[in-house]
């Protein structure tokens, strides 16, 4: 390499000079370290870009949620949330049953209904979990028209995408009365969509293939059929069984026949 050649031999303590092996060997060392610090520097930078790329990830919002949200007069309102589009531009319903009220110049009830708001996720967590932003408005007539202002700033999913829970902000603006601030706090479960597959009289090749292409998880079991009714090696029976709603990435556990002697 061009700086080995201009290399200059080194004056040494009692004044001689490095022969050219020297000047060689020290050369290559140079270089070697060089080499070391650049592979250093290419793992530090990869591990950093890697580690930036898993959080960004993060959990995504994507339904159906439901649970209860304290709304006034009624601690055990249910909510359904459901959502669709991307993390940067969703679009969910927020539906309420009819036990909710809103205490505003007096006990109003809102009836089941279903607001639809607009939002976007706001950040990721270095878990894995994500918060999200919603805002929207709905209008409802009890003895004056209300216009109901809705804000959730920071609500929680979990890294798993199992639960979503935070606080419902409302600006409950009523036609010829002052408004009314009110904060409602909800939890919601994301609700099991998937149904199993069945795999029943499938090789256990099969079954493992059917079950994961289903984004399921598989357990398998070898156990006695006594009645002899499965052929040896096929899957006899499944839990949970075909048609099962369950969430993504559940464990399903299959049984395989296996035959004693009186079915030989």
């Amino acid at each position: 390499m061009a700086f080995m050649d201009s290399a200059q031999p080194k004056t040494l303590p009692n004044g001689g000079h490095e022969t050219k092996g020297s000047q060689m060997y020290r050369s290559r060392r140079t270089v070697l370290t060089g080499a070391v610090l650049f592979l250093l520097s290419l793992v530090m930078a990869t591990s950093a870009t890697t580690i930036a790329s898993a959080a960004v990830a993060g959990a995504e919002l994507s339904g159906p949620y439901k649970g209860l949200i304290s709304a006034d007069f009624a601690s055990t309102a249910g909510l359904t949330v459901q959502v669709s589009g991307q993390q940067s531009a969703l679009a969910a319903s927020f539906a309420l049953d009819a036990g909710a009220r809103i205490d505003c110049h007096g006990n109003r009830p809102l009836g089941a209904r279903s607001v639809l708001l607009t939002g976007h996720r706001t950040g990721v967590g270095s878990d894995g979990s994500a918060t999200f932003d919603f805002s929207g408005q709905f209008e409802f007539d009890a003895e004056v028209h209300v216009v109901v202002d809705v804000t959730i700033d920071n609500a929680l999913l979990t890294a798993n995408g199992r639960t979503f829970a935070g606080t419902v902000g409302l600006r409950v603006r009523p036609d010829f009365l002052s408004d009314c601030v009110r904060s409602w706090a909800f939890t919601t479960t994301q609700v099991p969509s998937q149904p199993v597959p069945s795999v029943l009289d499938m090789t256990v090749p099969q079954a493992r293939s059917t079950l994961w292409a289903a984004g399921l998880q598989v357990t398998v079991i070898v156990e006695i059929d006594w009645a002899c009714n499965t052929r040896r090696g096929r899957i006899m029976r499944q839990t949970p069984k075909a048609g099962t709603l369950v969430l993504p990435g559940s464990m399903v556990k299959i049984y395989a026949a296996d035959h004693p002697p009186q079915c030989l």
